[in-house]
This record gives structure tokens, sequence and C-alpha cells, in this order.
């Protein structure tokens, strides 16, 4: 008996490899994920306008940091209109395609999350649809404001975890509609000033690469 279930295990096991099924989704899930990449340099441009607007009315002629770059594309744009722009990402995999794309205006995050910048050097940090993907949102959210220039500005977009098209169906989440109320109580914890309120609500998330679509991988509930 224990020799079938060990055999049965292991079929599961060759099957999830096949199918490519990611059980947890952290920085490394990133690194080097060809996949990945190829559905961001995927995305239409103009997917971007209105947040690459945004970043432009509120620099002036200042510095703009978009955090969570992905392959470059928005800074590339900045960069066409004459503006002053440069991109990280956790993602080797990422900042290599932007360097080739975009040149060297491109960094790398810390491997303890930090960005590899001096305080206040930027007038304008932006991030697009990324603080869904952190780990540790706090920290992310602490660092942008650390390389903000006093008086500076965070352009941030990040989906509505409350809408009822989101988050959407994918692995490892069986009901869509705990997730919304949990992010409710957290909404409504932090409202009320109760010290026990998380500041953010992460979740567990399982990705199968075969089905893969950006935002399957996202685990934190950011309202």
């Amino acid at each position: 008996a224990r020799s079938c279930a060990a055999c049965v295990g292991l079929l599961a096991s060759l099957a999830e490899a096949r199918c490519g099924i990611v059980r947890i989704v952290n920085r490394d899930f990133y690194a080097s994920n060809r996949r990945y990449a190829d559905k961001l340099d995927g995305i239409d441009p103009a997917s971007y306008e209105k947040y690459i607007r945004a970043l432009e009315t509120a620099a002036g002629d200042g510095r703009i940091l978009d955090d969570g770059c992905g392959t470059g594309a928005v800074v590339r744009r900045l960069r066409e209109h004459g503006h002053h722009a440069c991109g990280c990402d956790v993602s080797p995999e990422f900042i290599e395609r932007a360097t080739q794309s975009g040149g060297h205006h491109f960094s790398l995050v810390r491997q303890d999350g930090t960005l590899p910048y001096a305080d206040a050097s930027f007038r304008v940090v932006g991030s697009f649809n990324v603080l869904e993907h952190v780990e540790r949102p706090g920290q992310y959210v602490d660092e942008i404001c650390r390389v903000l220039e006093p008086g500076g500005v965070l352009v941030l977009a990040t989906p509505n975890m409350l809408s009822l098209s989101w988050p959407r169906p994918r692995l490892g989440i069986g009901n869509l509609w705990r997730i919304r109320l949990m992010n409710l109580l957290a909404l409504v914890g932090r409202a009320l000033n109760r010290g026990a309120a998380k500041e953010f609500v992460t979740l567990r998330c399982e990705v199968d690469m075969a089905e893969f679509e950006p935002d399957h991988d996202a685990v934190c509930l950011t309202n």
C-alpha cells in the first residue's frame, strides 16, 4: 500500500512539473521567468498612457523612478519624452531585457528588498500594478517614501480587490468571496483604528504556467 501511495505521489509530482505548477509565488518566481517577461513585452503600450501622463505631470523637470518597471516600456517612453527616468525590478530577466531595449537606466532591487538609490533621489516614484505582487508590501511602500524627495509624489496604480471582476479565478484560490470579505474586514479594522488590524492582507498563491496570465500571481490585497 505504501508503495502504491508513493507511486501515486510521484506521478502527481511529474504531472505538476509538466504543467509548470508553481506552489509558492515569491521573488524567485520572477528571477528568470522568461514567459512572464514575454507577457510583459506583449502588453499594448497604450495601456500605460494614463500612468505616464500622471508621472509627467507630477515630475515637471524632476527625476522619475518606475518601481517595478518590468521590461522597461514606461521608462523608454518617458525618456523619449525628454524626462530623466529610470526603473528597477526584482527580476534579473526583466532588467536584462529592459537594458537591451532602453539603455543602462535600470537597476535590480537588492536581495533584502531595499532600493539601490540614495534617500530623496526622486521627485516622483511610480508603481503600476506592482503592489499586489509584493511579499512585503509595508517595506515596499517604506522604500518608496525613503527615495522620494520631501514633498515628492507617489503615483500608484493597483487593482480594486473589492470589485466583482477581481480577484480573478485562479489556482490555489478556492473562494473569491472569502477573499473579498477578508479585504473588507481589514479595511474596516483600519477605519476603526483597531491596533490588531493588518496594514495589508497577503494570500497564498499558486500559478499554473501552462495557463498563466499576469495578475494570476497577485499575493497582496491592496485596498
